[in-house]
């Protein structure tokens, strides 16, 4: 298993909906960002986990994200979420 997350601390308000930005972390807290063979074979785990697919799972954290853009106010702070190898 895995897990395919949008980190949303660092980044103007207006960036938030960018799959660029995704990053995976694997079974042993690897990280691999979006565009890596690395992050292709989490995000494929991830897909085969719940029965779809890569594009389906990216869609639906990208979904979230714009939700939470809409109705989040502008001034609230997002905890840090580790980027790095744990």
């Amino acid at each position: 298993m895995g897990e395919l997350v949008l980190p949303f601390s660092g980044r103007p308000r207006d960036q938030l909906v960018d799959p660029a930005f995704l990053i995976a972390k694997d079974n042993q807290g690897r990280v691999s960002r979006a565009g890596t063979p690395a992050f292709d074979r989490v995000l494929e785990l991830i897909a085969d986990a719940v029965n779809g697919t890569s594009v389906e799972v990216t869609e639906f954290v990208m979904d979230a994200a714009a939700i939470y853009h809409r109705v989040v106010p502008l001034d609230q702070k997002w905890p840090e979420y580790s980027a790095e190898d744990e």
